[in-house]
């Protein structure tokens, strides 16, 4: 993949832009060796060849265009608001064959998505802050999910704290 992201430093705001592309993809080949158990131990008996479950290959192309803005609202207390947007492209075609001249099926899914984040800290002392947020997020589809399958998406909730002393740093948050 490759991400190229730049600050814009507003006074009080720091303006981060950033972009991200991603490649992923996947080759299985995957016969099955079958073996039976004689007298406690395995033996083995034959190579099942495989069918399209396990005779595929996928591939997903990832976009990501993200603005955050860190605001120091005062000496104290900082909100960071957050937008990204996501576009993934899925396929993937299975094979009946172990040649992979025939293809079973294919398939394929595009899914995009607007994730929001609000976040604060609250420096208490120079060691201790407390932190809280709220954000989006979200798990696309496969490439084989239904076109009227939407993506999976969350609302995720934090809140805890945090100590930065000389050599260690120890954070306590919980999710919801």
């Amino acid at each position: 993949g490759v991400e190229a992201a730049f600050d814009i430093d507003l006074d009080h705001h720091l303006l981060q832009v950033g972009a991200r592309y991603h490649e992923d993809e996947v080759d299985r080949f995957q016969p099955t060796e079958n073996y039976d158990q004689v007298n406690g131990s395995l033996v083995f008996q034959s190579i099942t060849q495989p069918n399209a479950s396990n005779n595929r290959i996928g591939e997903a192309q990832a976009n990501s265009l993200g603005v955050q803005d860190e605001w120091a609202i005062t000496d104290k207390l900082t909100s960071t608001l957050s937008l990204r947007y996501e576009d993934v492209d899925s396929s993937e075609e299975r094979y009946g064959n172990i040649t992979r001249s025939v293809v079973a099926s294919s398939s394929e899914n595009t899914v995009s998505e607007w994730l929001p984040g609000l976040s604060f800290s609250y420096e208490m002392t120079q060691q201790w802050q407390l932190v809280a947020g709220i954000h989006k997020g979200f798990s696309p589809v496969g490439s084989d999910a239904a076109k009227h399958i939407d993506p999976e998406t969350s609302i995720n909730w934090e809140m805890g704290a945090r100590f930065l002393g000389n050599d260690v740093l120890v954070e306590a948050i919980a999710f919801y």
